[in-house]
């Protein structure tokens, strides 16, 4: 009886999953310009998104911990 109710929950899980990290690409790249010109360096665009990913999978751990907790 566990394992049907646990199957029935992954593939809302995983579409929420699948949405978040499109979202997070989106809020990276839609800015990107505007961030970039700030900054006054178009040329070190590739910079600015290679920060966000890399603080993002930086923080994976830490937040996969902190779910596995509460």
């Amino acid at each position: 009886m566990t394992s049907t109710i646990t199957e029935a929950r992954s593939p809302p899980n995983i579409c929420v999953g699948v949405f978040l990290g499109a979202v997070d690409t989106t809020v990276i790249t839609t800015p990107l310009a505007l961030i970039s010109t700030s900054f006054s360096s178009f040329n070190s665009i590739s910079w600015i998104a290679t920060g966000h990913f890399i603080a993002d999978a930086a923080l994976q751990p830490f937040f996969g911990k902190l779910t596995d907790i509460y």
